[in-house]
């Protein structure tokens, strides 16, 4: 038993905090560095969190590069959740007999970083991956559509894989 009790697995989401955000904390700000999957996946976060039941204040941090933007206030009640690395790969990923392009495979991967006052990172989920497939139907016409269909799909499947991990530290 005294093995089991010096691991730190039961640590995270102890103490009155939401997974691996400390208790002390009242404000959690949102953000994202630049690019366009940071700036989709950010906002899905922020409006997912903003319909749970949290102990905190949310809030979106205004600014292209949101892990360089500095926090304010006393040092305990303030953390930032920022959404970066974000990477769209759209592959091909089968082909007719007469070799045309059949499948498309999309990709979307991001991280979480979770930052304290002074720029210290308190916690990194590292890349998380979430990828579906487009067919298409040889006329093309549909490949655009169901993309942007796949490309809210994915958002939504990764702000749930983004919010486990947020929970459990993991």
């Amino acid at each position: 038993m005294g093995l089991l009790a010096s691991c730190s697995y039961h640590l995270v989401g102890s103490g009155g905090g939401v997974g691996v955000i400390p208790s002390t904390v009242q404000q959690l700000q949102v953000g994202v560095d630049s690019g366009q999957v940071n700036e989709v996946l950010g906002k899905q976060l922020l409006q997912y969190m903003q319909a749970q039941t949290l102990p905190y204040n949310l809030s979106a941090v205004e600014d292209d590069r949101a892990s360089d933007a500095i926090l304010t206030g006393p040092i305990d009640d303030r953390v930032k959740l920022v959404v970066k690395q974000g990477q769209e790969f759209w592959q091909p990923s089968a082909y007719t007999t007469s070799g045309l392009v059949s499948q498309y495979r999309l990709t979307w991967r991001a991280s979480l970083t979770l930052y304290e006052r002074g720029g210290r990172v308190l916690w990194e989920s590292g890349l998380l991956s979430e990828s579906g497939e487009v067919y298409d139907d040889g006329t093309g016409i549909g490949v655009e559509a169901a993309k942007e269909m796949l490309l809210q799909q994915l958002a939504q499947q990764w702000v749930a894989q983004a919010w486990a991990r947020l929970q459990s530290g993991f």
